[in-house]
């Protein structure tokens, strides 16, 4: 069977073709089978009904939900989408996850470091503090991340290059915001462990 480029991939997805066995460009972007107007079965047509599967996964705050995942049992490929209904149409968020190997827009990625990050945005950012929950979340109300094509909110999460972090860190830890440029925040040395695409 012929190898279908990422080229040809994003090709087929505008022509309508969209070839079940066609293989799936590096970039995550809010576009054809990502878009806000995509749907599980826009997805299953994009990349095979064998390779997508509507299942219960982990949740925000270790509850459960059910999402479509495109490559279940691939971590480099692994792909989650949550939807906004129960018709499972117009994406809600979308996540990916260390070891994934997903390009997001701007150039993110699973273990982009804190500093590569604060020069693709151009401006520094909040951080959430680590060792909860919702740790070392960040969000990008201004800057270059702050405008993605396609209309989605890119988010990240962070982890400290040693986790848990050890006392001397306590300041950056728990239910708090940490700027970026934060000289204990720099000196923990986050990169990026997981990525959502989300729609408002």
């Amino acid at each position: 069977m012929a190898r279908v480029t990422p080229g040809l991939y994003v090709i087929a997805l505008i022509a309508g073709l969209a070839p079940a066995q066609a293989q799936p460009p590096s970039s995550l972007a809010c576009a054809g089978p990502f878009a806000s107007d995509s749907s599980h079965a826009k997805v299953v047509a994009a990349f095979g009904e064998a390779n997508v599967a509507f299942v219960t996964v982990d949740g925000p705050e270790s509850s459960e939900t059910e999402a479509t995942v495109i490559f279940r049992d691939d971590p480099a490929r692994r792909i989650e989408i949550s939807w906004k209904d129960g018709a499972r149409t117009r994406p809600d968020v979308i996540r990916v996850e260390a070891p994934s190997a997903w390009v997001a827009p701007s150039g993110v990625r699973i273990g982009t470091t804190l500093d590569t990050m604060v020069k693709l945005n151009g401006a520094p950012f909040r951080i959430n503090g680590f060792g909860w929950d919702n740790e070392g979340l960040a969000e990008f109300r201004s800057g270059g991340l702050a405008r993605i094509p396609g209309g989605c909110v890119l988010t990240a999460r962070f982890q400290a290059a040693h986790n848990p972090l050890g006392p001397r860190f306590r300041r950056i830890a728990g239910n708090r915001k940490i700027a970026s440029n934060d000289p204990l925040m720099r000196e923990a040395a986050p990169t990026v462990v997981e990525i959502f695409l989300s729609y408002k």
